[in-house]
């Protein structure tokens, strides 16, 4: 048993995606679909709740549902995704596009999910035509090629604050 247990937690931590369980296929598919539908039904109450919980009360907007439903969505989606790839690349994957759209959507929450969306496509891309071009595993390779535009986007926007900062003086 507890090798099976200790097979398993690594199985679950570094897992190299070659193909999704068995039967995991509808759910991979079918689950985005209401997921994108809410947000864009939804966008502007998660917005006010997201920034203020209160102020979202204050201007008639029932809070604590919407809170709840992103928070439960945010984790079926998590879940959903340990399943297939793992844990290990499930937090790079969720945390390295929120990393780099940080550094460039300045607070803005409509620029943060598209710059967001946008990193982690260039991250799941790159990394998988590097893992290509290579012969090496998928995993790594994303999270590598994430760990490289978040490096490249905080330099630039330290390049480009020392540069503005440099005008002024």
């Amino acid at each position: 048993w507890a090798l099976t247990s200790a097979a398993y937690r690594f199985r679950s931590l570094f897992f190299f995606m070659v193909r999704p369980p068995p039967g995991s296929t509808p759910q991979l598919t079918l689950l985005p679909i209401p997921t994108l539908f809410r947000c864009a039904l939804f966008f502007k109450e998660i917005q006010a709740v997201l920034y203020d919980r209160e102020l979202a009360g204050t201007l008639g907007i029932r809070a604590r549902p919407v809170y709840y439903g992103v928070i439960v969505l945010t984790c079926l989606g998590i879940g959903l995704a340990m399943r297939v790839t793992g844990a290990l690349m499930v937090d790079a994957v969720t945390i390295l596009p929120a990393l780099a759209a940080r550094t460039v959507s300045r607070g803005r929450l409509r620029a943060s999910l598209l710059w967001g969306a946008a990193f982690g496509l260039l991250m799941n891309l790159g990394g998988f035509a590097l893992a290509f071009a290579l012969d090496l595993p998928t995993s790594p390779a994303i999270i590598v090629t994430g760990a490289a535009i978040v490096l490249a986007v905080r330099f630039a926007g330290a390049a480009g604050r020392t540069k503005q900062s440099g005008n002024h003086d």
